[in-house]
């Protein structure tokens, strides 16, 4: 197979997957997964990540992106390029995997086309072309650049054979105007929904507004009286109710700011994220990112406290809780107790399993507490 054989049996992979089938075979955190508007956001299975949806995917382009600026998928790329950063595939190796699912025959070839005539891509298993001509100005670029001993026959029958290539080329270039106004079809209807996703946030905003002024005419005028009304007290509960999403918006940008070594700033805003954290699991993720915070800044003992703090909050899922102990660890580290560290990685296995990259931290430490051993100065003995 050519390379330019390749390259279109690739392109023929990537426009028949669909950004769901492509997460679910990488088989990554798929309960992650989550619609926002037009786009898929989701755990980037690359980078490994398991508390920031930093995956973002476009269906409608076929295109993905990861918001870490270190991840090797922050620059974007194709759902077939997806699949093989996240598996670590080779491109030949995913493209086998792909034409097995999707049924394509692995013998993917240009067929022996009549002498004259453009070329077309074969068939898979279906019998279904795999690709058309793209347009017919490159079909009739193709038969002017043959030889003209290939386009003539011992009896030449010019009349017969003139129509017939016309009409070739008139149906490719009908096919190539019907895929046009498709992809133009698909792109208003993504539109379509976006508008109507922009009004309906709108809405909501305005009735949450609307609900805050109306909760605050009727608490003061509650404050009015020696003994308020139970109304006003539900006003001024629905005056202090936060608005749904002012956790994940902050959230965000903390991890925005902790992403670019901007820790100070990153931890301003992770507080205030606690602050407006609803539920435990929220809660115990933004103590999380502050101990991780603390971390880097040589804050050890701080860490560990908030990572109690997290620990101690009710329900909380394994992965939070797994978080908890690995992130326990690098506290531990920084302060230089590497016995503490590696208890806790222990730990971590032992009650949960492979997680990330434990076991190798594990030897790593205990290299250093060995060099650390030997490098320990001898005691000096003073015979006075």
């Amino acid at each position: 197979m050519s390379t330019g054989q390749f390259q279109e049996l690739i392109e023929h992979i990537n426009s028949a997957i669909d950004a769901e089938g492509v997460l679910y075979k990488i088989n990554y955190n798929v309960e992650s997964i989550q619609q926002s508007g037009a786009f898929i956001k989701a755990f980037c299975p690359i980078h490994k990540e398991t508390m920031i949806r930093s995956l973002i995917i476009d269906p409608g382009r076929r295109r993905f992106r990861c918001n870490y600026n270190n991840c090797p998928g922050s620059k974007g790329g194709t759902f077939f390029e997806l699949y093989c950063l996240a598996t670590g595939s080779s491109e030949e190796e995913a493209a086998k995997f792909w034409c097995k699912e999707l049924g394509i025959d692995t013998d993917f070839h240009f067929s022996q086309a009549a002498p004259g005539a453009p070329p077309k891509i074969g068939k898979s298993a279906q019998g279904e072309d795999l690709a058309e001509v793209v347009n017919a100005e490159d079909a009739v670029e193709f038969v002017a650049a043959q030889p003209s001993d290939l386009i003539e026959t011992e009896s030449p029958v010019e009349a017969d054979v003139a129509p017939d290539a016309e009409a070739d080329l008139s149906s490719t270039a009908q096919a190539s105007v019907a895929q046009a106004l498709k992809r133009a079809e698909e792109a208003e209807a993504q539109a379509e929904t976006v508008r109507r996703e922009k009004e309906r946030m709108e809405a909501a905003l305005q009735e949450a507004l609307e609900r805050a002024r109306k909760a605050e005419e009727t608490a003061r005028a509650a404050a009015t009286t020696d003994n308020p009304s139970e109304p006003a007290r539900e006003a001024a509960e629905i005056r202090e109710e936060k608005p749904a999403g002012d956790y994940q918006q902050v959230f965000q940008s903390a991890v925005t700011a902790f992403e670019s070594n901007k820790y100070s700033r990153a931890m301003e805003t992770f507080q205030k994220a606690l602050q407006q954290a609803g539920s435990s699991e929220e809660k115990a993720e933004a103590e999380i990112m502050l101990a991780r915070c603390s971390i880097p800044q040589r804050k050890g003992n701080a860490a560990l406290k908030l990572l109690q703090s997290a620990e101690s909050r009710r329900p909380l899922s394994e992965v939070i809780r797994k978080e908890i102990v690995y992130r326990r660890a690098e506290a531990y580290e920084s302060v230089d107790n590497l016995s503490g560290a590696i208890d806790a990685l222990n730990a971590l296995i032992r009650n949960f399993g492979h997680y990330r990259n434990s076991e190798d931290k594990i030897d790593r430490l205990r290299q250093r507490m060995t060099k650390k051993t030997d490098e320990k100065p001898k005691e000096k003995i003073s015979f006075i």
